[in-house]
This record gives C-alpha cells, sequence and structure tokens, in this order.
C-alpha cells in the first residue's frame, strides 16, 4: 500500500505540470492566432501579459521545487519496512 501511495503521489506531481503550459496559449495568444481572432483573457491579454505568464510559472515552479524536496525528505525519513 505504501508502494501505491508513494507511486499515486509522485505521478500527480509530475502530471500537474503539464497543464499550464497548454493553458498558456489560450490565456495569451501569439500574433498568428491575434490574426485569426484569438483574443486571449484579460489580464494576461494585455500589453504585460507575458510578464504575469512568467509570474505564474515562478510562483507554481517554487510550490512545485519546495513540495518535490519535502515529499523527498518525508520519504527519506519514513520506515518502509
Amino acid at each position: 500500500s505504501v508502494l501505491v501511495i508513494t507511486f499515486l503521489s509522485y505521478m500527480m506531481y509530475h502530471a500537474s505540470r503539464k497543464p499550464p503550459s497548454i493553458v498558456k496559449s489560450v490565456l495569451n495568444p501569439t500574433e498568428e492566432q491575434r490574426a485569426l481572432g484569438e483574443r486571449g483573457w484579460a489580464p494576461f491579454n494585455g500589453p504585460d501579459g507575458k510578464m504575469l505568464l512568467g509570474q505564474t510559472d515562478v510562483a507554481f515552479l517554487a510550490s512545485y521545487s519546495i513540495g518535490m524536496f519535502f515529499s523527498g525528505h518525508i520519504g527519506d525519513s519514513m520506515d518502509l519496512r
């Protein structure tokens, strides 16, 4: 049961990394996408949209790395037998 819980938690950590990169093109479309009629979503479609997306990336990846750090320590300190 510990192996299954460890595998599922590790899988969810890594699965949570993909959705932000998929959503970025919808929040702040490129010039080609804008020419095709996509408007994007406020406030990311404004002049500082790329900066806001960068700040979102930093916040997510910082919390992701802190979570991976502490989950590694928790995994090392637990007795698996």
